[in-house]
């Protein structure tokens, strides 16, 4: 295959590691950054959503203005020592973000991104201009693929580890620290394999004025039709990508209460077979959902269970062993910080209403005292999950169009849960939408 073929050629794969390396360091310092600023710098919600937002505005502010000359020099200089020059500077870059996060520093935080920034927009059009000469005609859909490809595999990978290594609040700043030193220095010594690259102008004359260079850049895009709706598409694609995945560590914060290791309990009414994926698709944290164990043994499904750390528990009646384990494995999982949610009502509601919530909710605290957040799940009733005509998942699905919300309510402190105060919450929350 030609993209097997392109990663072991060396006109192709240090550059492949460069961009990957700097994409992942560009993640693994924001979001350490984004979190840093949510759970433990901020004083207030309202303060760490202005922070994070500042972040953010800071991060792009450079590509708008220093994209233009980025891409002159792209085209006045050898590529590929301007690549290095760009990936040197990057160490220099994370020494500055070491020491922030050392100092937990946010305005030496906000320096460094902001020179993170602007070494990253420097390197942006370089990458992709350096493609064509490397790479045969047959070659680039291949290439330009495979760059895409580590760009958005860096920006999980480094989104995730800078999340999870900032939930340790002790050693986090090290970690990160001494991870994006360490990458910024594997990239730069990656792009000292790349082959060089002629440029293509080098007698052009460097336009230093960026709103002017930007205009004249969107004046020749203008001109042809598919490259300029090509530039809007791309363009809003990663400014709704930005957006959204800064506010992550926030709605984390804000909606479902809950810090980067904090214990939480979250209850639920129960209305469908999918209401703990609903959850789950909200939560930016993994949680861990206790359900029936016939549920969690069904063939196949149990492997799934199993991985996503579901705790499969049984009434006293059946199983009064099974549900012993399962409340040690809810204490020990609350012990490690972890989200646990449960439905208290203990089986799918058959007439759309709430079933009185059981006591194991009180006996879940009062072993782990920790705070309850409420949740309501609406507009599951009625859909082909539900038990609405009676059996669940039984013949043709009788609407094809749901609008779902999950709910969420203030934590309850654990000296004021009670099966019947959450009861009471949980209804308020999903009113008569059912």
């Amino acid at each position: 295959m030609a993209i097997a073929r392109l990663l072991r050629r060396r006109r192709f794969a240090p550059l492949f590691v460069t961009q990957f390396l700097g994409a992942l360091n560009d993640n693994l310092f924001k979001n350490a950054l984004l979190v840093l600023a949510t759970f433990h710098t901020a004083t207030s919600a309202q303060h760490s959503a202005v922070l994070v937002n500042l972040a953010a505005g800071i991060f792009i502010a450079p590509f708008l203005l220093l994209s233009p000359l980025a891409g002159q020099l792209a085209d006045k200089l050898e590529r590929a020592r301007l690549i290095r020059a760009v990936k040197l500077a990057e160490i220099g870059v994370m020494l500055l973000g070491a020491a922030a996060l050392l100092l937990a520093s946010v305005p030496l935080l906000l320096l460094a991104l902001a020179a993170m920034g602007a070494q990253s927009a420097f390197f942006g059009p370089v990458k992709y201009a350096v493609l064509p000469q490397h790479l045969h005609r047959d070659e680039l859909v291949a290439g330009n693929a495979l760059v895409e490809l580590g760009t958005f595999l860096a920006i999980l990978l480094g989104t995730t580890l800078g999340g999870l290594a900032m939930s340790e609040a002790a050693t986090g700043p090290a970690i990160v620290a001494l991870a994006v030193l360490a990458v910024a220095v594997a990239g730069w010594y990656a792009s000292r394999a790349i082959p060089p690259a002629p440029a293509p102008s080098p007698e052009l004359v460097l336009n230093h004025e960026p709103f002017g260079a930007a205009t004249d850049t969107f004046r020749h895009a203008r001109q042809s039709t598919p490259v300029w709706l090509s530039v809007m598409g791309i363009s809003w694609f990663w400014f709704f990508g930005a957006l959204i995945l800064a506010q992550v560590p926030g709605y984390t914060r804000g909606v479902l209460h809950a810090g980067p290791q904090v214990a939480t309990l979250l209850v639920c009414n129960h209305v469908s077979f999918v209401d703990a994926l609903l959850i789950a698709a909200v939560s930016p944290r993994p949680v861990r959902f206790v359900m029936d164990h016939r549920i969690f043994a069904l063939p196949v499904l149990r492997a799934v269970f199993r991985a996503g750390g579901a705790i499969p528990i049984a009434p006293a009646h059946e199983d009064p062993r099974m549900l012993e384990r399962a409340y040690d494995a809810i204490a020990a999982a609350l012990e490690r910080g972890e989200l646990v949610c449960i439905f208290p009502e203990g089986k799918i509601t058959s007439d759309g209403e709430l079933n009185p919530f059981k006591r194991g909710v009180e006996r879940i605290v009062q072993r782990t005292p920790v705070s309850v957040v409420p949740l309501a799940l609406r507009g599951l009733w009625g859909s082909f999950f539900s038990r609405h005509a009676g059996r669940a998942m039984h013949g043709l699905p009788r609407r094809l169009w749901s609008r779902l919300a999950v709910v969420s309510g203030a934590p309850v402190p654990a000296a004021q849960v009670s099966a019947e105060c959450l009861q009471r919450a949980v209804a308020a929350l999903r009113g008569e939408q059912r």
